[in-house]
């Protein structure tokens, strides 16, 4: 896994040197052929020269700083060294590492399950892009996945593909924690998990219900989330457009303002571009 040190303007490659080549750097000729390389002296012979060594300790020297990851080297007879572009550091056994950095945007507890030590371990599913399911619908506003994978990145990193269409859904995929973006009548996913959520859609899709009350309005969306089988699942949806971009932005940009399995919500503006969100009910 690609590891990186947080700088003031960005981020540096790091590598991990173990106890090993903490050894290896602790020696000061190292250091010195470490310095001569980053000057442009590549080969061996170069290096004897310039430390006043015979060849065949410049290269067992060059080698251990090899192995340990400080130097790289192409070619051969002779090879030519490059030092390594990257931050190195040693962490002891008795520090471990932590899923939280300070600096990093705590979970929410919506999205609980959802992270897995510091990385993204979900998927989103849209709808394809063609007629399809049983309502024969398509789904065209997936690119709202966008925005909500961008967000998931405020709580970790991307190791893997993150979103999916309902027709490339396999066992592997299903095993994760999926987010499902729109309505059963676009994504055949929603149409699974309808009766598995504490929110739902009305016989006629003209209405989203909870156990305590019915909402309407081509503004209306929620964002529910259950366990299916063990595994968490969370459909983020609305009557129309407008109402799935809401549920979206909320999901997005306001999860700590959902409820534990998910809130009802009301968004004002246009299907494109979501002004406002209101918190209808907290699920």
């Amino acid at each position: 896994m690609d590891r990186y040190l947080v700088g003031e303007d960005g981020f540096v490659p790091a590598v991990e040197l173990g106890s090993e080549g903490l050894e290896v750097v602790s020696g000061g000729i190292r250091r010195r052929i470490l310095s001569a390389v980053d000057s442009g002296i590549s080969e061996a012979s170069g290096i004897s020269d310039e430390l006043g060594i015979d060849r065949q300790t410049a290269y067992y020297h060059l080698d251990r700083l090899e192995e340990c990851g400080l130097l790289k080297s192409e070619g051969s007879r002779p090879a030519r060294y490059s030092v390594v572009e990257a931050a190195f550091y040693y962490r002891p056994d008795f520090v471990s590492e932590t899923d939280r950095p300070p600096g990093i945007t705590e979970i929410p507890e919506i999205l609980n399950g959802f992270m897995e030590k510091g990385s993204i371990a979900c998927g989103i599913v849209v709808g394809e892009p063609y007629l399809h399911g049983e309502y024969n619908r398509r789904h065209r506003f997936g690119y709202l996945a966008a925005e909500l994978a961008a967000a998931l990145g405020n709580y970790g990193r991307r190791d893997g593909k993150i979103v999916y269409t309902d027709g490339e859904l396999d066992k592997e995929i299903r095993s994760k924690p999926l987010i499902s973006v729109a309505g059963p009548l676009v994504n055949t996913l929603s149409a699974e998990l309808e009766d598995e959520l504490p929110a739902g859609f009305s016989d006629d899709y003209n209405a989203v219900k909870t156990e305590e009350k019915t909402y309407s309005g081509d503004n209306i969306g929620y964002v529910a989330r259950s366990d299916v089988n063990g595994t968490p699942r969370i459909l983020a949806a609305g009557i129309y457009a407008l109402g799935t971009s809401a549920a979206l932005e909320a999901l997005s940009s306001r999860p700590e303002e959902l409820g534990e399995n998910g809130a009802v919500v009301k968004g004002t503006g246009t299907k494109r571009n979501v002004d406002n969100i209101e918190v209808l009910e907290k699920l």
